[in-house]
């Protein structure tokens, strides 16, 4: 990016949602690093947030909640905020448990029904094959984490720079 443009952003960064296209090359490179973890594993801070995406065409959605449970410390909620009261409830649960909560947590899928909807762009219906997916770039205890939800494992991939 052009330095003029990256002045007008906000400092401290404290996650990037990252919308790409999926590849062949993508692809192989996915499993060859889901297998290259499940082997040698990584560390990984046990603060981070990761929940495991079984709903289709919701990465965007799940990126979001990346990025603000992994910067709640950041974050001025509403006292009734649906997000916060997921995120307080889900805290103790595996990805798996926190893919399955969200499944079925309504306020989460009506704001995301309702947000799929806006703009200009037609939102692709939940059984329809994109090529496109989000991924969150998150800053946990001064480490950048890729939280990819295709993946079986999300990835510690630098420290980050502050």
């Amino acid at each position: 990016m052009e330095p003029e443009l990256l002045s007008m952003v906000p400092r401290p960064v404290c996650a990037v949602l990252l919308l790409f296209p999926i590849t062949e090359k993508y692809e192989t490179f996915r499993t060859e690093e889901e297998e290259r973890i499940k082997t040698e594993g990584q560390d990984v801070k046990s603060s981070v947030y990761f929940m495991k995406q079984t709903i289709s065409n919701a990465c965007g959605t799940i990126g979001l909640i990346h990025a603000i449970a992994n910067n709640k410390d950041k974050m001025n909620f509403e006292s009734d905020s649906s997000l916060k009261k997921f995120l307080e409830d889900s805290l103790l649960m595996t990805p798996e448990e926190r893919a399955k909560y969200l499944e079925t947590y309504e306020a989460i899928r009506v704001t995301h029904e309702s947000s799929a909807h806006e703009g200009q762009t037609e939102a692709p219906s939940l059984d329809e094959k994109v090529d496109l997916h989000f991924i969150a770039l998150v800053n946990v205890g001064g480490h950048l984490y890729e939280l990819a939800f295709h993946f079986r494992h999300f990835r510690r991939l630098v420290e980050a720079v502050t």
